[in-house]
């Protein structure tokens, strides 16, 4: 079950958006009874995105080899994060973080939410594009810098240091389940 109100609150939100994927075949009843599973903790947005992209793409779900599904892919689910990374040089950060992709032997799947936004965020990224990567796979949004007061969000895109990997980003959670590495 998960432990925290607020994960289980996006829990309810990621059914929304593609539990009728996860659950193609059920009544509009069932989808009901399994949107209160989630709203509870009982379905996790994890397992939800897998069981919808597998349902969409034709891939298997698998269990091993730090893998999800049967194409070597893995799917990492986020809700993004404001933050202020160092007061003293008013540096703040919006982003969504993807933890634990160092190891997986094929690409990405990713999904993220931006909650304020109310935002989805669909990104397939090769393994040979983050390989490098010890941790988590961060997609800063929006970021500012000797701000010493909370900035305001959505006025700025840094058009200088522009996020690499928001060129991974695809249109929809179709394209998402679908993609081929």
């Amino acid at each position: 079950m998960a432990s925290i109100i607020s994960e289980v609150n996006y829990d309810a939100i990621w059914f929304d958006n593609i539990g009728h994927y996860a659950f193609p075949n059920s009544s509009t009843l069932k989808l009901s009874h399994l949107k209160e599973a989630a709203e509870v903790g009982a379905i996790h947005k994890e397992t939800l995105a897998e069981l919808a992209m597998a349902n969409t793409s034709g891939f298997y779900i698998r269990t091993a080899a730090h893998a999800d599904f049967d194409d070597q892919s893995d799917a990492k689910t986020a809700v993004n994060q404001r933050r202020n990374n160092d007061k003293k040089r008013g540096n703040w950060t919006d982003s969504i973080i993807f933890s634990k992709v160092a190891g997986k032997p094929g690409g990405l799947r990713l999904m993220g939410y931006h909650k304020e936004n109310d935002e989805w965020y669909f990104l397939a990224v090769p393994k040979n594009d983050y390989e490098h990567l010890n941790g988590g796979l961060e997609v800063v949004i929006e970021s500012f810098t000797n701000q010493y007061t909370e900035p305001k969000w959505g006025s700025t895109v840094d058009k200088k240091r522009p996020n690499k990997w928001l060129k991974y980003r695809l249109n929809d959670f179709n394209e998402l389940a679908k993609y081929r590495f």
